[in-house]
């Protein structure tokens, strides 16, 4: 982390590669609370919403 902006945070990467790239090879898709499994290279296709149609767009 190198700043923080209230609740925001800032961090910098130290690796050449993309950050979206960094997120897809570390991240966890998360699943619905009823869903009580853990996440699988599927479920990133079969729980998507229309705002993944954009890399890196989130839903809240």
């Amino acid at each position: 982390m190198t700043a923080r902006h209230g609740a925001l945070f800032e961090v910098e990467f130290n690796d050449p590669r993309p950050v979206l790239d960094i997120l897809n090879a570390i991240g966890h898709m998360p699943l619905p609370p009823y869903i009580d499994r853990p996440d699988e290279d599927a479920d990133r296709e079969l729980y998507q919403t229309v705002y993944s149609e954009k890399p890196g767009a989130v839903a809240a």
